[in-house]
């Protein structure tokens, strides 16, 4: 069988997904591992007339970098 490479990443990403979800029905899943802090990076709020836009959000003052 053969598959293209999107299908391939497409693949493994459900089934890294599937993994999580299954962890975290047990409850052994480390949250902490899946969280990562972007201190670095500065975050402010401002509307999102610049790009391109869509659904509820428009327009609203969002967090972006």
């Amino acid at each position: 069988m053969s598959m293209s490479k999107e299908q391939l990443e497409q693949e493994i990403v459900e089934m890294r997904l599937a993994v999580i979800k299954e962890y975290m029905l047990k409850g052994i899943l480390p949250l902490d591992d899946l969280v990562v802090s972007l201190n670095c990076v500065p975050v402010d709020c401002d509307t999102l007339d610049k790009c391109k836009c869509s659904g509820s959000v428009c327009g609203y003052p969002v967090a972006h970098f």
